[in-house]
């Protein structure tokens, strides 16, 4: 077997894969593969003992959880999963994550010492509250910003982010100073108080630190259009 440095993670419908990466090449073999039902995984990352952390959603009610998990019961139309696996596959913990109504999670960022900070759409007024809990469901759909302790039993932290139309969180990531910048759209006239562009959707991106506290700082970019911003990179500092 190649060393673990060299694996390369692949999200599929239903499979969590991680195959060695030939340069070049289609990946040669599977190193190790793991089923988990009637789920979408949407985005993965790579934890330092070289893990994995994947999430999605799923309509499933028997999605496969771990004992002691965060949330073991299906509660709605859709919910979204988070899953753990240690570097050979092994499953650390799997868990819902959702309310009553409709729940994808898009994107996922790491923290140094391994919590899952996530984001996604909602549609359900009482998604799970965690330790710290800010906002309510303010349109038809919202983002949401949460973060799970490093064992997957623990909710720290969940927000609502959403104006009095429609949202979605598309995808996080992890800055230098700790704090998480997400992205993704709105249609809202009053998204953290900024007025949208004339157009359909504007895509937004907003940065935040894990326990909610500020500062805040919203952006909204948009032309007469619609506008989505689907992916984030950080520029590290000069």
């Amino acid at each position: 077997m190649k060393p673990l440095s060299s694996l390369l993670a692949f999200v599929t419908a239903g499979f969590l894969v991680a195959s060695p990466l030939a340069a070049q090449q289609p990946p040669p073999g599977i190193v190790w593969q793991r089923p988990f039902g009637e789920a979408t995984f949407h985005d993965i990352r790579r934890l330092p003992d070289g893990g994995f952390i994947a999430v999605g959603e799923t309509a499933s009610n028997v999605f496969p959880v771990t004992a002691g998990c965060f949330q073991a019961t299906f509660a709605g139309v859709r919910d979204g999963v988070v899953v753990r696996v240690d570097a050979s596959g092994g499953v650390v913990y799997a868990t819902y994550f959702g309310g009553a109504g409709d729940d994808i999670i898009n994107g996922v960022g790491i923290t140094p010492s391994g919590e899952a900070f996530f984001v996604g759409t909602t549609r359900s007024s009482d998604l799970p509250r965690g330790v710290n809990t800010f906002a309510a469901l303010r349109g038809v759909q919202d983002g949401f910003a949460a973060m799970l302790d490093a064992a997957g039993a623990t909710l720290l932290y969940r927000g609502y982010l959403g104006g009095r139309f429609m949202e979605a969180a598309r995808a996080v990531a992890l800055a230098p100073n700790g704090q998480f910048v997400m992205c993704g759209w709105t249609n809202s006239d009053d998204f953290f108080g900024l007025r949208s562009a004339s157009g359909s959707r504007d895509a937004f991106a907003l940065r935040i630190l894990p326990d909610s506290t500020g500062p805040w700082i919203v952006k909204l970019v948009g032309g007469s259009s619609s506008d989505e911003a689907t992916d984030v990179g950080i520029q590290p500092d000069p």
